[in-house]
C-alpha cells in the first residue's frame, strides 16, 4: 500500500514538472514571437497585384519610409496600371527606367496624412514627390469620379494600414504639366479650350522653361464672354493669344513669393498685383482663389476673372 502511494505521488509530481516546464517553454516562445505588423509595405506585400509595385519600391529604397511610424496615404497602381505604363514608355521593364525618376513617380502616389475616402474632397493635394524648394508636384482628385488627375481611378478605397491608409488605383500617373493640370480640372475647361483653340498647349507644355500661370475660371471666361457678347467658338486665334499670355508670367512664383509689383507678362504688357491681408488682386479686379498648383514646368493660381491688357 505504501509502495503505490509512493508511485503515485511521484507521478503526480512528474506530471506537475512537466506542465511547470511546458508552460515555461511557452513563456520563451511567445517572447521570441514579434507582433504582427499591417503596414503599407505589409499590404504591398501580401497582395499579388502589387508585386511590380514592391519592385519598384526596392529598387528606389522606399520600403523603409513607407514601414516607419509616419503616416501616409498611397494610391497603390496594380500591376496591371505598371504593365500599361511600360507599354505606354516603350519599356520591358522597370530596370529601363532611371531610378530618381521611378522615385519622384512613386513619391507622386503618397500623400500626407491617413486619408480615409470619406475625408477626400475634390481639390488638389500635394504629393511627397518634391519638384523644388520645398513645393512639392499636385494631385488633381475629384470625389464624384474617384478620379486622380481625370486618369487614374481609384476601384478599391480605405484599405487600412497601421501608418495611414491604401487605395488601390488602375493607372499609374506621373507628374502634370501645365495644361495637363488644366486638361484634369473641369472648373478649367474653359481656358483648356481656349489654350487649344489658341495652339498654346505647346508653349505651356514646355519643360524647358516655368511659368506661373493666373488661370481664370470656367465662371470667369462666361463673365467675359457674355460682356464681349460673344462665345469662345467665334473668338480668332489672333484675339485669344494674347488674352491667354496675359495670364502668363515668366518663372515660379508661388504665393508666398507674390508681392506688390508690376510684373512682365509673355503677351509683353503688364499686370499689376497688389498683395496684402486680403489676398491678392490682379489689375484690380481678378481675385486669386487658389494657389500653388505645382506642375512640372511651373505653378498655377487660380483667378475669379479673365484680366484684359490696358489698351495705351
Amino acid at each position: 500500500m505504501k509502495i503505490k502511494k509512493m508511485s503515485f505521488y511521484l507521478m503526480f509530481a512528474a506530471v506537475l514538472t512537466l506542465g511547470v516546464s511546458l508552460t515555461s517553454c511557452d513563456d520563451d516562445d511567445d517572447k521570441d514571437v514579434m507582433p504582427k505588423t499591417n503596414t503599407i509595405v505589409d499590404i504591398a506585400v501580401s497582395d499579388a497585384n502589387f508585386s511590380i509595385l514592391v519592385q519598384a519600391l526596392t529598387k528606389t529604397d522606399l520600403v523603409s519610409t513607407l514601414n516607419g511610424s509616419t503616416n501616409y496615404t498611397v494610391f497603390a497602381p496594380t500591376d496591371a496600371a505598371f504593365q500599361a505604363l511600360l507599354a505606354e514608355l516603350k519599356l520591358n521593364s522597370l530596370d529601363q527606367i532611371p531610378t530618381d525618376e521611378l522615385k519622384k513617380i512613386l513619391l507622386y502616389h503618397v500623400v500626407g496624412g491617413s486619408n480615409k475616402s470619406t475625408a477626400l474632397s475634390t481639390g488638389y493635394y500635394p504629393s511627397a514627390s518634391e519638384k523644388q524648394d520645398g513645393y512639392f508636384y499636385s494631385i488633381y482628385f475629384d470625389k464624384e469620379a474617384l478620379m486622380l488627375n481625370g486618369k487614374a481611378k481609384v476601384t478599391q478605397a480605405d484599405i487600412m494600414a497601421d501608418n495611414g491608409v491604401v487605395h488601390v488605383i488602375d493607372k499609374v500617373i506621373t507628374p502634370q504639366s501645365i495644361t495637363d493640370h488644366a486638361i484634369a480640372n473641369p472648373g478649367l475647361s474653359s481656358l483648356t479650350a481656349a489654350v487649344v483653340k489658341a495652339d498654346l498647349a505647346a508653349t505651356l507644355d514646355d519643360d524647358t522653361n516655368n511659368f506661373t500661370v493666373f488661370a481664370p475660371t470656367n465662371a470667369a471666361f462666361t463673365e467675359l464672354l457674355t460682356t464681349l457678347n460673344t462665345s469662345l467658338a467665334n473668338l480668332s486665334k489672333e484675339a485669344l493669344t494674347p488674352i491667354l499670355l496675359y495670364h502668363v508670367v515668366n518663372g515660379f512664383v508661388p504665393a508666398a513669393s507674390v508681392k506688390t509689383s508690376s510684373v512682365n507678362t509673355l503677351a509683353l504688357k503688364q499686370i499689376s498685383i497688389v498683395a496684402n491681408a486680403n489676398g491678392v488682386t490682379l489689375n484690380n479686379s481678378a481675385k486669386v482663389i487658389l494657389t500653388d498648383v505645382v506642375a512640372t514646368n511651373g505653378i498655377i493660381h487660380v483667378i475669379d476673372k479673365v484680366i484684359l491688357a490696358p489698351t495705351n
